[in-house]
């Protein structure tokens, strides 16, 4: 079937896409990217789809394109990452890409509508908006269900040492993996490890430990603290947090930096002994790669 490609429909389609595989790439390997690079990533890997507009290549071309286009919008979106991080960022990238790009395929084969070109590893969708629409939805809808069917989780009771540092001074902690603890800081979208005041107070300065013991919440908040809020099912408010110089967690016996802010909450946040907690997926890709 032969029709026309038009450019602007197929940066928009891979925008759109692009954004969908993202967001599933960061739900399966536990690093969330910060929002300009995660659509600048988007928006490049849709810029490279214009290579179905260049003369017909092989396999091997299309094999170098998939890897090339995918470790560029990897780099792009998650920023510097150890080697091993990187690549297992870019295999869970490759599989989600496939899972997409195949479960619409299939939909289009089950209810066809319109048509679809492949050429140099892109494929082009002459679809009407509204089965496009359908179609990617109900392939997030299958990725959606696989990432929750697979995903690696840790047992309720695990804990891990943890190093927090911060102007030249540093303590120890054992933190909870728990899949409860889903906060983020609002506007970088870091992963917050909440920790107790107790556990972390030589860390903060005179003044950041009077603002959170005296729980204030006013213009005279410190710039070194932002306001993270959280929900539970009996309560809601908001714990104030800290950018650490470094944070490394000890996995298999080895010390592994992550990336992430710590909340001092006054009241106790664990039990088993420990004086912290965070979502295990900030430790996903430690612990698998």
């Amino acid at each position: 079937m032969e029709f026309v490609v038009y450019g602007d429909v197929l940066v928009a389609q891979g925008f759109i896409i692009n954004l969908l595989i993202l967001r599933l790439c960061s739900a399966l390997g536990g690093v969330k990217p910060k929002r300009l690079p995660y659509y600048l990533s988007a928006l490049a890997g849709a810029v490279c789809s214009f290579a179905i507009f260049l003369p017909m290549q092989g396999l091997s071309w299309d094999i170098t394109y998939r890897v090339v286009t995918a470790s560029l919008m990897v780099m792009i979106a998650y920023g510097k990452q150890p080697l091993r991080i990187f690549l297992r960022l870019l295999v869970v990238f490759l599989v989600v890409s496939f899972l997409l790009a195949g479960a619409v395929i299939g939909l289009w084969f089950l209810f066809p509508s319109g048509g679809y070109a492949y050429r140099n590893g892109v494929v082009y969708f002459n679809l009407r908006p509204l089965a496009l629409i359908a179609g990617v939805a109900a392939a997030y809808g299958l990725a959606v269900g696989f990432n929750r069917i697979f995903l690696w989780r840790k047992g309720p009771r695990d804990s891990y040492p943890i190093l927090i540092s911060r102007g030249g001074r540093q303590v120890r902690l054992e933190a909870l993996a728990d899949t409860g603890n889903r906060l983020t800081e609002p506007f970088s979208g870091r992963p917050v490890v909440v920790a107790s005041f107790a556990a972390v107070s030589e860390l903060l300065s005179d003044r950041e430990r009077a603002y959170i013991l005296e729980d204030r919440l006013d213009e005279g908040m410190p710039e070194t603290l932002r306001v993270v809020s959280y929900h539970t099912v009996d309560k809601e408010g908001v714990l104030k947090a800290f950018r650490p110089d470094g944070i490394q967690v000890e996995v298999s016996g080895r010390c592994q930096p992550v990336d992430a802010y710590v909340a001092v909450s006054t009241r106790p946040v664990a039990a088993e002994g420990c004086d912290a907690v965070f979502h295990p997926r900030l430790i996903q890709l430690l612990v698998t790669a």
